[in-house]
């Protein structure tokens, strides 16, 4: 027996809710695999930072698209997700770290984009007032913030079954081919026609373009993060070192999550400042 969808979407996370959300509110069906259970990796657990701040410059546009989605929604699937607007902030410690700022700030501003503020050290004592005495200034993005990113994977993927998304969990995709003009997607016991197939697969997604001859430059990274007991609220920002490789919050229970950030603030992919 061969189930059919006009698409199959591999990869249960964030992604692949929201494709199959906006397909099945389009009227396309669409079919979810995930080879665990929804939400089981990185969308599910991370920082859940919401930023534009520091971003490549490729990535400035769809970041900003992004946020003012965040703000919408509970009218898209009926939960703010733990959305919370606190704006994010990258911390200038020295002179250094302010030139790269205030380079990245001219930079921005010829591509257009005025999102991103820079703040001298009275302003930094406005946003963070018990930050420590040795830093100078910083560069802060008001709109960004923060959600729970179990929570929001969870209501995407119910809002998409509400609107008639097919969930199969536990089935993870062993081949894919094309038969006349149809996708036969196999997964643990199950074979599906598709018209499309949309590959959602995060850390795996390299594998599962490889199974119809495309090669991705896709690799799986490890942050650390570590989330500390409650305590007496005293952050409102979202904190990042310009220098990069660390990122701190307090959550609404008044615990403080520590990230560890690979790329650094102020500086493209390839290292170069932007």
């Amino acid at each position: 027996h061969v189930a059919t969808a006009d698409v199959v979407v591999i990869g249960g996370g964030l992604h692949g809710c929201s494709e199959a959300l906006h397909l099945a509110r389009a009227g396309v069906s669409a079919l979810v695999l995930e080879k665990n259970y929804v939400g089981r990796h990185a969308s599910g657990v991370n920082a859940g930072g919401v930023r534009s701040l520091g971003r490549h410059p490729a990535e400035i546009a769809v970041s900003r698209s992004a946020v003012a989605v965040w703000r919408g929604l509970p009218e898209l699937v009926g939960d703010d997700c733990g959305f919370v607007a606190s704006g994010q902030v990258a911390v200038a410690e020295d002179a250094d770290d302010m030139g790269r700022l205030e380079q990245r700030v001219r930079f921005l501003r010829d591509l257009g984009f005025e999102h991103e503020e820079l703040v001298d050290r009275a302003g930094l004592d406005r946003l963070v007032p018990r930050i420590a005495e040795h830093p100078v200034g910083g560069l802060v993005v008001h709109g960004d913030g923060y959600a729970d990113p179990f929570r929001t994977v969870e209501a995407f993927r119910r809002r998409a079954h509400s609107v008639g998304v097919e969930f199969r969990t536990g089935h993870r995709v062993h081949s894919i081919a094309r038969d006349g003009t149809k996708w036969i997607v196999r997964a643990e016991g199950v074979r599906l026609a598709a018209d499309q197939v949309i590959n959602c697969a995060g850390a795996w997604g390299a594998e599962v373009a490889a199974m119809v001859g495309d090669a991705l430059p896709v690799r799986a990274e490890a942050p650390m993060m570590l989330v500390t007991a409650p305590t007496e609220r005293f952050l409102a920002l979202t904190l990042y070192r310009v220098k990069g490789r660390f990122s701190m919050k307090q959550g609404a229970r008044g615990g403080i999550l520590l990230g560890h950030e690979r790329a650094e603030v102020g500086r493209g992919r390839t290292g170069a400042a932007v």
